[in-house]
């Protein structure tokens, strides 16, 4: 450990050689008359040879728990893990839904965990979290409304609602019976019906019209003068009105599209026929037999009322004279509370006539003195709507 003549001596530095034959991985320290060998930070041995020590193999090289060790020669790192930030030694969870919600879809929840996140979407989207599309509730068992209602769907949701005619929240639906309020807006004269969500009107036998609006069959303007509860004679109306087209037994077309009646357009039937006065579906009625087989009662019962107002209404009956009813153009014979007494045995039901030239009856009534007043029911004509008109039978 010394060199010298033996007088003098001095002390060998073997460190300075080829680190006194230590470990690379060793510190060679120098002593009088030696030296000693000592491993580095991070190996292990006698100093000859030095091992490396793996840091990493005893409490994660005292790196955090969400940190990974890495082991290098002579040394280690610690880097946190995914999900976390700090030194390694020290790692803290990083809140990824704090940005961005995390990049999860605008239509699902971020939750934080712990070094990571999930992406959940919301109730009424489907996916993976990172994209989620609407779903569309309506499209499976209607959504789970009433049947009775419609299913509309919305960005992540849904709505039920009640259809017409029906009331609920949708889920559970009640047909509405709108019959039960105020008829369902029926006519007062027609018959309201209530159906699964909704209701229909029908005018009562004897009228017509959409139920809503009911008006008396029979007479072309809507209104009866005789036989006036339509429900009561269904099949035969007193129809008062006006006609210059001379005639009953020559003119029974309609000739001014039926507005002749009283309380129609052309109420004193300029360029009407008497068959103006009868609505479509009706006509004049034919004999005392039409009428006495559409009157309910088989009489002229019921074409006027006690206190009426004067009224005659015509069939197409005439006669050959003398008040009596059979083959002829003499006389008119009909209805009403108007006019002179027929022959009872022929003209049974029909009530009254018209007497020669309509003088039982008086203007407007007007029988023209053609052939010698023997064809009133050829010739006559009624300037105005007072005092009858005809009787209209059902088709």
């Amino acid at each position: 450990g010394f060199s010298g003549d033996g007088k003098t001596c001095t002390d060998i530095n073997e460190c300075a050689t080829n680190n006194g034959g230590c470990s690379a991985n060793a510190t060679c320290a120098n002593t009088a008359g030696s030296f000693t060998c000592t491993c580095k930070a991070g190996y292990s041995g006698d100093g000859k040879t030095c091992a490396d020590i793996n840091e990493c193999a005893t409490n994660n090289g005292g790196c955090s728990a969400n940190a990974t060790c890495a082991n290098t020669a002579g040394s280690f790192t610690c880097t946190c893990k995914a999900g976390f930030s700090g030194d390694g030694k020290t790692c803290t969870d990083i809140n990824e839904c704090a940005t961005n919600n995390g990049g999860c879809s605008a239509n699902a929840t971020c939750a934080n965990s712990a070094g990571s996140f999930t992406c959940t979407c919301k109730t009424g989207y489907s996916g993976d979290g990172k994209t989620c599309a609407d779903v569309n509730e309506c499209a499976t068992n209607n959504g789970g409304c009433s049947a009775n209602a419609t299913c509309s769907n919305s960005a992540g949701s849904f709505s039920c609602a009640c259809k017409t005619g029906f009331s609920g929240d949708g889920k559970t639906c009640t047909d509405i019976n709108e019959c039960a309020t105020n008829n369902g807006g029926c006519d007062a004269n027609a018959t309201c019906t209530n159906t699964a969500g909704s209701f229909s009107c029908a005018c009562k036998a004897g009228l017509s019209g959409d139920g809503k609006t009911c008006k008396p069959e029979g007479c072309a303007d809507g209104t009866r003068e005789g036989y006036v509860a339509a429900a009561t004679y269904p099949n035969i109306a007193g129809c008062s009105g006006g006609w210059s087209v001379a005639g009953l037994l020559s003119t029974t077309a309609p000739k001014c599209s039926l507005a002749g009646g009283n309380s129609g357009s052309n109420p004193n039937g300029t360029g009407c026929s008497a068959a103006d006065l009868c609505q479509t579906g009706w006509h004049i009625c034919a004999s005392a037999v039409q009428v006495k087989n559409a009157s309910p009662t088989g009489t002229c019962t019921g074409a006027t009322t006690s206190g009426s107002a004067s009224l005659f209404f015509a069939t197409l009956q005439s006669g050959p004279g003398g008040g009596a009813c059979g083959s002829g153009t003499n006389d008119l014979f009909g209805c009403g509370n108007l006019g002179s007494a027929p022959d009872a045995t022929t003209c049974a039901p029909l009530n009254v006539f018209s007497h020669n030239v309509c003088s039982a009856l008086g203007a407007p009534w007007s029988c023209p003195t053609n052939n010698g007043g023997l064809d009133e029911a050829i010739n006559v004509v009624k300037s105005g709507p007072l005092l009858g008109g005809v009787l209209c039978c059902r088709n």
